[in-house]
């Protein structure tokens, strides 16, 4: 049992050099003062960081990156001259060396307590030969160890050997130092020279700005030219191409956010101007506040991407995730620079599918069970209340309600509209003598208050989210995103409803006292003059005697388009007193 111990021991070790072995490219050994026309260079990074080591140091021996012991691993500057590239010769029986390119051919990595430089053919105690392994504790990084030690496992070290001056390359052999130690995780980063190292890098550690935007959902549809390009042409330039266009489309693209827990009432992301909370499922089309976008935004500490969640309606940015409790208040803000900034990226953990949404700090959006939101990695039965669906927001549903043979609602939206289907809208002109002029249009701006109106008295109008270009953006009817609180203020107010005296005609009526609040993205009439105010189609529809009170037979006259005229043609029909009549 021991031998085949023993056996599977060194297999698995075999295996692990040969798993090396193969994601890094070894280079043949120099000569004359040349290095081989085959070298490949790397950087040497840290892998891992945490506050024993805080930094994800770069492997140079230039200036900077050294004192008079060693070799010190307390700078995350990329490295600017050849002494930060390094090239691997040798192989799995005789163990690999490690040259660097600025110190020249003559020289290896030696490695014990501190490390430092040796003639190649220095015969020190000190390791500079050794064996290359994947590590376990950090994807893509390797741990590298001294070769033909048989006393134990000496492991490169990211070694904490003074709080006030940092870290540097030492060798740790501990029954605790493993590949899955930490600190032993290193990353070689391939490179070509150093003008490109610094895009090089970003590809090889995936902080490209091309990774914070192409898992936005229809992103990278929409920018296929431009990622096509990028993925066949990785430079800095073709990157920039790519992040522009996908800025561009973030700009015009609205979205909604829906976690995965279904069984949740609530789990639609919205928001009002001071918090943020999940609606029911039911509001998703029709609740202008669940609609967001990303706002992309640069980390000023990395120089990364990342967006903003803006929610139209609110007009504010969503702050920071809280720290779980029951009932979390994770809050709204006006201030982009106080919006959090986060990443999207596709959920990996457990089965899933959607998205994760992690805040500047790391969090992970969840969703609790009132439909606040806070951060919480979840856990094995509950990642679904962690991963998020992320659609393309391009319908909106305006409930209508029915008087006699249509059906009518007003509207006052965080965006453009650039269709209306199941509902005609209408413009108001500015009221004059009790009436205002409805003018129909195909499309709106955003902000423009408009009525709609079912001649089939449908029950709903879908409007189709987007900017026209010419769409109407100017209309007397006011509105509100949120809703208003008008209590004590009702006289200034005209709201939609009902003719009290005709209740088979509508208009804009002052509200009753017992009537505090407008709903949110309704349009109104706000200061006009009188109580009430008639609709004029231009036709003889929804006009008649919408305007209540004593005839006056000398009040002026107008046309159907709103004109006064001086003088009555016989035949024609008119409106006075807010009634039409046609002259006989």
């Amino acid at each position: 049992m021991k031998k085949f111990t023993f056996l599977l021991s060194l297999l698995l070790a075999f295996v692990g050099v040969t798993a090396s072995a193969q994601s890094l490219k070894f280079s043949d050994a120099p000569s004359d003062g040349t290095w081989a026309s085959n070298t490949q260079w790397y950087l040497i990074r840290v892998a891992y960081t945490d506050s024993y080591h805080p930094k994800a140091a770069y492997l140079s021996t230039e200036d900077g990156y050294t004192n008079n012991n060693g070799l010190l691993l307390d700078n995350d500057v990329l490295p600017t001259t050849d002494k930060g590239l390094w090239c691997i010769v040798g192989n799995e029986t005789d163990g690999y060396k490690f040259y660097n390119k600025g110190e020249g051919t003559t020289k290896v990595l030696g490695v014990s307590g501190w490390s430092k430089m040796y003639d190649a053919t220095s015969t020190e105690d000190v390791a500079m030969s050794f064996d290359i392994v994947s590590s376990t504790a950090k994807s893509t990084a390797h741990c590298v160890k001294a070769h033909g030690k048989s006393d134990g496992d000496y492991w490169w070290n990211n070694g904490n050997y003074n709080s006030s001056t940092g870290c540097k390359l030492t060798q740790w052999q501990h029954a605790n130092s493993t590949t899955a130690t930490t600190g032993n995780a290193f990353y070689f980063i391939p490179v070509s020279d150093l003008a490109n190292a610094e895009y090089e890098a970003k590809m090889f550690l995936g902080t490209t700005n091309v990774e914070p935007f192409r898992y936005i959902p229809s992103v990278s549809a929409a920018c296929s030219s431009e990622l096509a390009t990028w993925e066949a042409n990785k430079t800095q330039a073709t990157e920039d191409a790519f992040v522009e266009a996908a800025k561009a489309y973030l700009g015009k693209t609205y979205y909604r956010i829906t976690n995965c827990n279904t069984s949740r009432a609530k789990s639609v992301l919205a928001a009002d101007a001071t918090s943020a909370a999940c609606v029911a499922a039911a509001e998703k089309m029709g609740n202008a506040s669940t609609v967001w976008k990303f706002v992309p935004a640069v980390k000023e500490a990395t120089g990364q991407y990342g967006v903003k969640l803006y929610n139209v309606n609110a007009q504010a940015y969503l702050g920071a995730l809280v720290n779980p409790v029951q009932e979390p208040v994770t809050p709204m803000t006006s201030d982009l620079t106080q919006g959090g900034l986060y990443s999207i990226s596709v959920n990996t953990s457990g089965t899933v599918k959607g998205f994760v949404l992690r805040d500047g700090n790391n969090g992970r959006m969840n969703l609790e069970s009132n439909g606040g939101i806070d951060k919480w990695e979840g856990q094995q039965g509950y990642y679904n209340q962690v991963t998020w669906t992320i659609d393309v927001a391009t319908e909106f549903e305006v409930a209508l309600n029915t008087v006699e043979s249509k059906s009518y609602a007003t509207a006052y939206l965080p965006f453009g509209v650039s269709a209306v289907n199941g509902a005609k809208a209408y413009t108001a002109a500015t009221p004059a003598n009790g009436q205002t002029v409805m003018t129909e249009t195909a499309n709106f701006a955003k902000e423009t208050g408009v009525l709609l109106v079912s001649d089939e008295a449908a029950a709903k109008a879908i409007l189709t989210i987007g900017d026209a270009e010419g769409a109407a953006n100017s209309s007397a009817l006011k509105g509100t995103l949120l809703a208003k609180d008008i209590t004590d203020a009702q006289t200034k107010y005209l709201v939609f409803g009902k003719n009290n005296a005709n209740e088979t005609e509508v208009g804009f009526f002052e509200p009753s006292t017992t009537v505090t609040s407008i709903p949110a993205n309704r349009a109104f009439f706000a200061d006009a003059e009188g109580s009430a105010i008639a609709l004029n189609f231009g036709n003889v529809t929804a006009v008649n005697n919408v305007v209540a009170g004593n005839a006056n037979v000398n009040a002026p006259i107008f046309d159907l388009t709103g004109r006064r005229v001086v003088k009555a043609v016989k035949g024609s029909l008119y409106i006075q007193n807010g009634k039409k009549y046609i002259v006989k």
